[in-house]
């Protein structure tokens, strides 16, 4: 079995370097209090005792309601397609 921070450090690299590929200009950096405050109440609830892949499911939840939100539903698939192949060659790599 994968070890679990070897496959948050993947999903992290994965997700920086999609970051990194932004043509759109914005700087990520402005989000950061929000995904601090995230990260804390995600916290909170894996403290109140919830199993850490039911926060995950619902986390993923939220992303897919954001991307509807926001109408980028049809950009999810493509993205998660990258997403999921990054993740297969770094998990390879090892």
């Amino acid at each position: 079995m994968d070890d679990p921070s070897d496959i948050r450090k993947a999903l992290w690299e994965s997700i920086q370097a999609l970051m990194a590929d932004n043509t759109s200009g914005i700087d990520y950096r402005s989000f950061s209090r929000i995904s601090d405050r995230f990260l804390r109440e995600y916290g909170d609830l894996r403290k109140d005792g919830l199993a850490g892949q039911t926060i995950a499911l619902a986390m993923l939840g939220a992303t897919l309601n954001m991307y509807s939100m926001f109408g980028a539903h049809r950009q999810l698939p493509d993205l998660l397609r990258e997403l999921a192949d990054s993740l297969d060659q770094n998990r390879n790599l090892h």
